[in-house]
Parts: structure tokens; C-alpha cells; sequence
């Protein structure tokens, strides 16, 4: 692994010479955590239970933070840490946990998209603005 200091529990940005275990694009991986329960919930109504909900979110979520992983093992190209692909999925589990509380609709799950819609472009444009 490319990981070569201690983490740090936050930080503005994650390297694999400062891994962090959060930074503030984790609150977009709580969002979509919230985003795809509340939408899988109102898609699936009661025909699944909430357990094989999660499965399913959460080896979608795998499978976005696996390009990071192959990223650092396969290709020798270390920009994320280890530990920030664990902080990611926490938040992702943690924004999913929110969502269960949330009332399966059509208008919930379009509400909670919402400010996915608002604030990925914004952080992208100040996060990339700010780290470059």
C-alpha cells in the first residue's frame, strides 16, 4: 500500500502522505448514503426488507470506492488513502442509517437528491479551486 503516515481523523484533504479518515467530501458520501436509501426504499416499497436495501447500497457504494483501490494497488497511483475510502463508506452507512427515518415517497426521495444537485458541483468547483 502507498499509505505512509498515521491518519488523521479530519482533515481539508486526504494524501497518502497525510491520509485523513474524513474531509468534506464526506458529506456528499452521507448524502448519497441518504439518497440511495430513501430512492431504493420508495422504488422497492415492502417487498424487500431493509437489510437486503442495504446490501445493495452498499456494494453500489464498494464498487464506486474499488476504482479508488485499484487506483492505489493495481496502478501505483496513490492520490487516496486507504482510510479515507473507510471514512467514505462510514459516512455513506451513516447517511444510509439517516434515511431509514425518512418516509419512503416519490417526493422524499426527490427531496433528499436535492441538495446532492446543489452541493457536488459547488464542492467540486470550491475544493478543486482550493487544492489546486
Amino acid at each position: 500500500m502507498c499509505d505512509t503516515g498515521p491518519p488523521a481523523l479530519f482533515g481539508m484533504k486526504d494524501s497518502t502522505k497525510r491520509p485523513t479518515v474524513f474531509s468534506p467530501w464526506d458529506l456528499i458520501h452521507f448524502l448519497v448514503g441518504l439518497a440511495v436509501c430513501v430512492t431504493l426504499r420508495t422504488l422497492l416499497g415492502t417487498c424487500v426488507d431493509n437489510g437486503a436495501i442495504f446490501l445493495v447500497a452498499i456494494l453500489i457504494h464498494s464498487a464506486y470506492e474499488f476504482r479508488d483501490v485499484q487506483q492505489r494497488v493495481v496502478y501505483k497511483n496513490c492520490t487516496n488513502s486507504l482510510w479515507d475510502s473507510m471514512g467514505d463508506t462510514m459516512s455513506f452507512c451513516v447517511g444510509f442509517a439517516v434515511g431509514l427515518s425518512i418516509k419512503p415517497a416519490p417526493l422524499s426521495a426527490a427531496l433528499v437528491w436535492l441538495p446532492l444537485a446543489v452541493l457536488l458541483p459547488l464542492f467540486h468547483k470550491v475544493l478543486s479551486k482550493y487544492f489546486e
